[in-house]
C-alpha cells in the first residue's frame, strides 16, 4: 500500500511502484508486455502465411503437420493467451474506460481455447452408408498401427503418420512392442497393393479343382500381370475380363464346332445383315444381324429431287466410304472394295406396317424406306473389332496336364491348338501373350498381396487398391523374422525369428458414435437438359442407442444433416455434422459422408461475440466522466489512500 503524503501520484507512477515492490506484478507487466505481444502476433502471422503457401503448394496435410498442428504453434498460442491476460492485468484496478479493452481480449482468448479444444477432443472423418444398413463407427483421418500384447493379448495403438513420415527401404521405423523387448520394424509403404488369387496345388483336399496360373504380357501396354482360372466348385474364377478387350475362360471340356466354321488367317468374320432404312429419319434405322449386335455399317437414304436418282451412301466401320445410284428397278446389288455385298431388295415411298408387313400408306414421299441386305467378312481392325462378337480365349486341362484351347468369336472359331507349361498362346489380340505358369489337375485358391507399378495402377479401378505397410519382428539380440505386407483395414499375424507370433493390425482409426446411422434414400437430381448434378440428397435416420431416440435428416449440398439435434447441442458444438464428400453414379445405393464434431466450437462463437462486443464497447461506448480537480474535491493528504496491491 503506497500512502499519498503530500501529493497526489500519477496512475503511471503507481504502477512503476508496484513493480519494483512486488515480483509478481513485474512477471505480470513483463509478460503483457507490448513488444512480447508484438513479437507474437509477428510470429503467428508469419507462420500462417508459410501454411498458407504450403497448403495451395502442397497439401492442407503439410501445413497442418508442420505448423498449425505441430507443438511449437501450440505453445505459441498459449503464450499468447498468457500475454493477452497479461496485459488485462496491467490496467488493474479496472476503470469504466477499460471494458471493452478486456472484453476484447478475453474474447481472443476464448477464441483461441475453443480452437485448440477442437483440434485435442474434435475430429473429422468419413462414413460410408449403404441403403437400409445401419453403421455405428466413423472412420476418422488418422492412421494407427493396432499392436497386441503378448503378455495380456491386450490391444495397444499407436499413431503412425504415413502420409507425412512414410516408412522406406533405407528409412525404417521402428515402433517397439509392448510387454516385449521385441520391435516391429516398418520398413516400406505403399499406397497401390492388390490382393490378387493364386492357385497351389493341393492333392489330399477335398476342395481342390482343376486350374491354372496364367500370365498376360503385353509390351505395347507394358502390362505384365498374373490371373488363375480353377474350375467352380463352390466358388472359382472361371473367367477373366481383360480391359473389355477380350475374355479369357477355363471350362471342363471345349464346345464341339462345326469345322466349316473354322476362320482362316485373314478370312475374316462372317456376317449378314438386314436394315430397313429410313430417309427422312436414319437414327431410327432397323437392324437385324446374325450376331446378334450390328456390323458396324451405317447405310444412308439420300432421297433424290425431281430429275435425279435416290442414292444410297454407305460408311463401314473402318471408315470407308461409297455412294451408288439406285435405278428405278429393283433389287440392286453393289460390292464395296472390302468384299462386302450389298443387296437392295425393296423400296417405299411411305413406309407403314399394312397388315403386319412392311408396305406404303399412300403413294406420296411422306416417308420413304430401303430394305438393304449386308453380307460378306469383317476383317478385326480398330473399329471393326468394337463390331465383331466378343473374343475369348476358351481353355481345357487335359489328364495329362497340356491345355486345349480354342479362340472363339461368337460361333466362329479363329484359331485352335495346345499348349503345356511355359509355352505362350498367342491369341491375336493386338501383342497380348498368355503363358501357362502351373497346371493343376487338383489346386486350392490362395490369396497374395502384390504392389502394383504406376502403369497398373493406371488402368485400375481406384477401389480395388489398398494401402500398405511392410512390416518385420526384431529382437532384442537383432535377429528379424520375415517381412510380411499389412495392407489397411486388416490385422495379420507376423512371424518372428523364432516362429512366435504377433498380432498386428493397420489402418484409419474408427470411432465409435453413440448412435446408429442408416442410409433410407439417396438421390442425385440433374440440371435441366444436362446430365451434371445439381444437388446431392441424403436422406439419413439417426437412432440413439442409450435415448431410443429416432431422427430422420436430410443431408443437402452445402445443408449438413446434425446429430443430436437437442435445441442446446448446436449452441455449444456438441453435436455431428454430416455433409457430402463423395458418390458413386454407377450405385445410388450408397454414399460417403463427411462428419465434423468440434466440442471448442461454443468458445470460438463466444469468443467472437466477445471480440465485436469489446470493439463496439471501445468505439461507440466511451465515458465521458468528469475528472477530479483540487477545485471540486479538498485532498486530506493523511487520510487519502491509493491502494495498489
Amino acid at each position: 500500500m503506497i500512502v499519498n503524503t503530500g501529493g497526489i501520484p500519477t496512475r503511471e507512477q503507481l504502477i512503476k511502484q508496484r513493480q519494483k515492490e512486488s515480483p509478481y506484478w513485474w512477471l505480470v507487466h513483463q509478460l503483457g508486455s507490448l513488444k512480447l505481444a508484438m513479437f507474437l502476433i509477428f510470429t503467428i502471422a508469419l507462420a500462417i502465411a508459410i501454411a498458407t503457401f504450403a497448403e495451395s503448394s502442397f497439401s492442407t496435410k503439410v501445413a497442418q503437420e508442420y505448423i498449425y498442428k505441430a507443438p511449437w504453434f501450440n505453445l505459441w498460442l498459449i503464450v499468447l493467451c498468457v500475454n493477452l491476460f497479461s496485459v488485462t492485468l496491467t490496467r488493474w484496478p479496472w476503470q469504466n474506460k477499460h471494458l471493452g479493452f478486456i472484453v476484447t481480449h478475453y474474447g481472443i482468448i476464448t477464441l483461441l481455447v475453443g480452437a485448440m479444444i477442437g483440434r485435442i477432443w474434435g475430429f473429422e472423418g468419413n462414413v460410408t452408408l449403404d441403403k437400409d444398413k445401419p453403421l455405428g463407427r466413423i472412420i476418422t483421418n488418422r492412421t494407427i498401427l493396432q499392436v497386441d500384447s503378448p503378455r495380456d493379448h491386450a490391444t495397444y495403438i499407436t499413431d503412425v503418420d504415413v502420409s507425412m513420415h512414410p516408412p522406406r527401404l533405407g528409412k525404417t521405423v521402428v515402433m517397439p512392442i509392448p510387454d516385449s523387448d521385441r520391435k516391429i520394424i516398418l520398413s516400406d509403404y505403399t499406397e497401390s497393393i492388390q490382393a490378387q488369387p493364386y492357385l497351389e496345388a493341393a492333392i489330399d483336399n477335398p476342395e481342390s479343382v482343376p486350374g491354372v496360373n496364367l500370365r498376360l504380357q503385353s509390351a505395347m501396354m507394358s502390362q505384365t500381370f498374373e490371373v488363375p482360372l480353377w474350375l467352380k466348385k463352390g466358388s472359382g474364377l472361371e473367367s477373366y475380363d481383360l480391359f473389355g478387350l477380350a475374355t479369357l475362360k477355363i471350362v471342363k471340356e471345349l464346345p464341339t464346332f462345326d469345322p466349316a466354321k473354322m476362320i482362316k488367317p485373314g478370312e475374316g468374320i462372317p456376317f449378314s445383315e438386314n436394315q430397313i432404312v429410313f430417309a427422312k429419319s436414319p437414327e431410327s434405322t432397323v437392324i437385324d444381324n446374325s450376331w446378334g449386335k450390328p456390323s458396324g455399317y451405317i447405310v444412308t437414304f439420300l432421297v433424290a429431287e425431281e430429275g435425279t436418282q435416290d442414292r444410297v451412301e454407305i460408311i463401314s466401320p473402318e471408315g470407308l466410304e461409297k455412294t451408288f445410284d439406285l435405278t428405278a428397278k429393283l433389287p440392286a446389288k453393289f460390292i464395296l472394295e472390302d468384299g462386302v455385298n450389298i443387296s437392295v431388295s425393296e423400296r417405299w415411298t411411305d413406309f407403314a406396317i399394312v397388315k403386319g408387313r412392311p408396305g406404303n400408306a399412300s403413294k406420296e414421299k411422306n416417308n420413304p424406306a430401303l430394305f438393304i441386305n449386308l453380307s460378306g467378312r469383317i476383317q478385326p481392325g480398330p473399329r471393326a473389332s468394337k463390331s465383331l462378337p466378343h473374343p475369348e480365349l476358351i481353355m481345357a486341362i487335359q489328364p495329362d496336364g497340356r491345355i486345349m484351347y480354342m479362340v472363339m468369336r461368337g460361333e466362329y472359331v479363329t484359331m485352335a491348338g495346345k499348349s503345356t507349361e511355359g509355352e505362350p498362346i498367342i491369341p491375336g489380340w493386338a501383342d497380348w501373350s498368355v503363358t501357362p505358369l502351373s497346371v493343376f489337375q487338383k489346386a486350392i485358391p490362395l490369396t497374395k498381396n502384390v504392389v502394383l507399378t504406376d502403369t497398373q495402377v493406371q488402368t485400375l479401378d481406384p477401389k480395388t487398391l489398398t494401402p500398405a505397410l511392410k512390416a518385420s519382428i526384431r529382437t532384442s539380440e537383432g535377429q528379424e523374422g520375415p517381412v510380411q505386407w499389412i495392407p489397411s483395414g486388416e490385422v495379420v499375424t507376423l512371424e518372428g525369428p523364432d516362429g512366435s507370433p504377433q498380432r498386428v493390425g493397420f489402418g484409419l482409426q474408427a470411432h465409435q458414435i453413440p448412435f446408429l446411422i442408416t442410409l433410407q434414400e439417396f438421390q442425385v437430381p440433374r440440371r435441366q437438359g444436362t446430365d451434371d448434378p445439381a444437388d446431392y440428397i441424403s436422406t439419413i435416420q439417426f437412432n440413439h442407442l442409450k435415448t431410443g431416440d429416432t431422427s430422420i435428416q436430410t443431408s443437402k449440398m452445402n445443408h449438413p444433416a446434425t446429430y443430436p439435434n437437442e435445441w442446446w447441442r448446436p449452441l455449444t458444438g456438441l453435436t455431428y455434422k454430416f455433409s457430402q464428400a463423395q458418390w458413386d453414379p454407377n450405385n445410388l445405393n450408397q454414399t460417403t459422408l463427411q462428419v465434423l464434431y468440434d466440442p471448442g466450437w461454443f468458445f470460438k462463437w463466444i469468443g467472437s461475440l466477445g471480440i465485436c462486443a469489446g470493439i463496439f464497447i471501445m468505439f461507440y461506448c466511451k465515458p465521458y466522466a468528469k475528472p477530479a480537480t483540487s477545485k471540486n474535491k479538498e485532498i486530506n493528504p493523511t487520510t487519502d489512500t491509493a491502494t495498489i496491491l
